[in-house]
C-alpha cells in the first residue's frame, strides 16, 4: 500500500531538486511517467498527480462533542479499493480538533478515517482509530467538484482497524492557533511560500496540496476586532508578492490573510473553495461588526469575481465585501488558447484562461450583490523593446483588464503606468490602494478597539492545579485579557448580549456562560496585579 505513495513522493521530490531550468519540460516528462506507470499499475494515487485527471477538494470539520481531544492533533487518512485493497490515497497529517481538514481525491469511494497516536510511539497502531465516514462517488457533485461541509465527528476508539501501521510524522514547529487550522500561521519566509513551492502548483496541483492542503494562511493568531485583508495571487503565484503591501498595511486594524492555492487548477473549482473558506462563513467565522477586504492580483482576480456569483440572498461571511482587483484578465488571455491547443501539458487555467472559454463566458451571468464593491486598478506599462498585439501591462492586454461587464460594475477604476507584476510595488498604486484599504472601518466602537488592541496576559492551561482552563479559556485570556477586564469593570459598555451576561455573570447576578467567566474571575483571583491595568 505504501510502496506506490513513496514511488509517487520520490518523483515529486524529483521535481522539487529541479525546479531551476526548463521546468515546463520536466514537468511534461514527469507527467507523462504517470500517464505510464498508470497504464501498468493503475492506483488512485498516481491518478490523482496525473493534471489532466479531474479530483475533487473535500474538507470539513473535525468534531469532538465529548471534548474527548481537546487540543489534540490527528492526522485524516483516505482509502480505496478501486484499483488494490485499502490503497491509501491521501492523508491529512496533523490537522488540529475542532479545526477544518482538507483532502484532495480522485473520483471513486473512500473511506475516511480519523488516527490519533495515542501511545506516542512515532505510529498509527492498527487500533488507534478515532473516527470514520464513507464518502461516495454519489457525495461529490460533478460540476463544482468540490465537497465541503464533510465533517468528522471523534469517539474514545473505534472496532475499525488500519491495515498496517503507518508512520505519525512528529510535529511540525509552527505556531499554533485556536480557530485556525494546523500550520496556517506562517511567516512570510516560510518555505511552503518559496517560488518553487509556487511553480510546483502551476504544473502539480496534487503534490502542491500535499504541502499546503488548506489553503488558508494568516500571520498572526485570529483577532476578531481586526479587519481581514484576504491576498490572491495569480498564476504561478505566490503570497511574497504581496509583502510591498503588507509593509504599509496598518497592522494594528487589518489582519493579512491568504488564499494559497495551486495555480495551474481549474479556476471554477478553486471560486469554490474561495467561496468556502472566505465569503460563505463555513470555515470563517460571520463577523457582523467588520467588513471583508479582498486584494487579488492578474488570475486571482477571475478566482474572486467567480466566488461572488455564489452568492445567494445576500448572505456572506461579514457585513460588506471590498473587491479590488490589480491587472487582472477579467476577458482572458489570448497565449491561453494557443498553450491548450500546443501544449505538452494542457493545465486547467489555462483552458479557463483562454478567451472562447465557457469560464469566461460565464464569469459576468451574475450581477454583483449590494454587499460587494468592486474597484478595478490595471495596468499598462509594456518593457519590452519589440511590441506585439494590442497594448499591454507586458503581459495581459489593457482590453482584457479593462472588460466591459468589469468596467460597469466598478466603483473605482484606475490605471497605472507599470509592469503585470510591477502593480504590487508601484508606488501610485500602493498609494491608492492603501489609502482605500486604510478608509474602510469596522463599526466596533473606538473605546472598545482601544483596549482590545492592549492584548492579554500569559497564560498556561495548566498553571493552577485545583482549575483546569479550556483551550478557549487560554485564548480570551491571552489575547483580549485587557479588553475583559475593562468589560468586567465596565470600562466599556457592553455591545452584544454575550458581553451583558459576561458583566453581570462577573457581578453574580447570573450564572456564568459564554465568555469564559469562572476562568476569567479564577485568573484574576490568581493574579490581582492584572487590576492596576484599570488605572492606565
Amino acid at each position: 500500500m505504501l510502496s506506490k505513495i513513496l514511488l509517487v513522493r520520490c518523483l515529486i521530490l524529483l521535481l522539487l531538486l529541479n525546479l531551476t531550468g526548463c521546468t515546463y519540460m520536466k514537468h511534461a516528462s514527469i507527467q507523462a511517467d504517470y500517464a505510464a506507470m498508470q497504464r501498468e499499475a493503475p492506483s488512485q494515487v498516481t491518478l490523482k498527480h496525473m493534471i489532466e485527471k479531474e479530483t475533487y477538494f473535500v474538507a470539513g470539520l473535525i468534531v469532538d462533542p465529548d471534548s474527548l481531544f481537546e487540543g489534540q492533533h490527528v492526522s485524516i487518512a483516505a482509502f480505496s479499493n478501486k484499483f488494490e485493497k485499502t490503497e491509501l490515497v491521501d492523508m491529512m497529517y496533523q490537522a488540529r480538533v475542532g479545526t477544518h481538514f482538507g483532502l484532495n481525491l480522485p473520483e471513486g469511494d473512500f473511506l475516511i478515517l480519523v488516527l490519533f497516536d495515542r501511545n506516542e510511539n512515532g505510529f498509527y497502531d492498527t487500533n488507534e482509530v478515532i473516527g470514520q465516514r464513507i464518502l461516495r462517488q454519489s457525495d461529490m457533485d460533478p460540476e463544482v467538484k468540490v465537497l465541503g461541509q464533510f465533517d468528522l465527528q471523534l469517539t474514545a476508539q473505534l472496532e475499525r482497524q488500519l491495515p498496517q501501521p503507518i508512520p505519525a510524522p512528529q510535529p511540525q514547529n509552527l505556531e499554533q492557533s485556536y480557530y485556525f487550522p494546523a500550520g496556517s500561521i506562517r511567516s512570510l519566509d516560510d518555505p511552503l511560500f518559496s517560488r518553487d513551492m509556487a511553480t510546483l502548483g502551476m504544473y502539480h496541483p496534487a503534490a502542491f496540496l500535499e504541502s499546503g492542503p488548506t489553503m488558508f494562511y494568516a500571520l498572526e493568531e485570529e483577532m476578531g476586532y481586526k479587519i481581514p485583508v484576504v491576498f490572491v495571487h495569480g498564476i504561478g503565484g505566490t503570497v511574497t508578492e504581496f509583502a510591498p503591501i503588507l509593509e504599509r498595511l496598518d497592522r494594528s486594524r487589518y489582519k493579512p490573510w491568504f488564499f494559497y492555492y495551486p495555480s495551474g487548477g481549474d479556476l471554477d473549482q478553486l471560486a469554490d473553495m474561495f467561496y468556502g473558506i472566505f465569503v460563505s462563513g463555513k470555515v470563517v467565522q460571520k463577523n457582523v461588526y467588520s467588513p471583508m477586504i479582498i486584494v487579488a492580483h492578474s488570475m486571482g482576480g477571475l478566482i474572486v469575481r467567480e466566488s461572488l456569483n455564489l452568492i445567494k440572498n445576500g448572505k456572506i461571511s461579514h457585513t460588506h465585501i471590498h473587491f479590488f482587483s490589480l491587472a487582472s484578465p477579467m476577458g482572458g488571455h489570448p497565449a491561453a488558447e494557443s498553450g491548450e491547443k500546443h501544449g505538452l501539458i494542457v493545465l486547467p487555467s489555462w483552458k479557463d484562461l483562454n478567451p472562447t472559454s465557457s469560464f469566461l463566458k460565464n464569469l459576468y451571468r451574475n450581477p454583483l450583490p449590494d454587499s460587494v464593491t468592486y474597484n478595478l486598478l490595471y495596468a499598462y506599462k509594456n518593457e519590452g523593446l519589440m511590441k506585439f498585439g494590442e497594448n499591454s501591462d507586458g503581459v495581459v492586454p489593457i482590453s482584457s483588464q479593462l472588460r466591459s461587464e468589469a468596467q460597469e460594475e466598478c466603483s473605482m477604476q484606475k490605471g497605472f503606468n507599470a509592469t503585470h507584476v510591477g502593480i504590487l510595488e508601484d508606488e501610485d498604486a500602493l498609494d491608492t490602494l492603501i489609502e482605500s484599504i486604510h478608509s474602510i472601518h469596522t463599526t466596533i466602537p473606538e473605546d472598545h478597539l482601544h483596549w482590545l488592541s492592549k492584548g492579554g496576559y500569559t497564560i498556561t492551561r495548566d498553571e493552577n492545579p485545583n482549575f483546569q482552563y479550556s483551550e478557549r479559556d487560554v485564548y480570551l485570556i491571552k489575547n483580549i485579557g485587557k479588553y475583559l477586564l475593562a468589560l468586567a469593570y465596565e470600562k466599556v459598555t457592553a455591545i452584544t448580549k454575550e458581553q451583558s451576561n459576561f458583566v453581570k455573570a462577573i457581578k453574580g447576578e447570573i450564572k456564568g456562560k459564554g465568555y469564559g467567566e469562572k476562568a476569567w474571575l479564577q485568573f484574576v483571583e490568581d493574579h490581582p496585579e492584572v487590576l492596576k491595568d484599570l488605572e492606565e
